[in-house]
């Protein structure tokens, strides 16, 4: 229990991640709208980049979480343990 403690809890941490990323997107947009100066745009525009890698990296991970304990859910199914 303390592995879908975990989880679960990365799971909501990641989706965190992605609603400050959405936002962060719809601030770096507006400043561009705005007229806001290229560098700092740039720089953010390149902060975003490298946390949207982070975010698909950990994706990745949570979806290999997710086969493995698919994987024990399957094998343990014919010793009564699911259903």
């Amino acid at each position: 229990m303390e592995v879908l403690d975990v989880l679960e809890r990365r799971v909501t941490e990641l989706l965190a991640e992605v609603t400050a990323l959405r936002a962060r997107n719809f601030e770096l947009e507006s400043r561009i709208s705005a007229g806001a100066p290229a560098e700092s745009c740039e720089e953010a525009l390149r902060r975003v980049a490298e946390l949207t890698e982070v975010l698909e990296e950990e994706k990745k991970h949570k979806e290999a979480v997710f086969k493995r304990i698919d994987s024990l859910v399957r094998r343990l199914e014919p010793y009564g343990g699911a259903g």
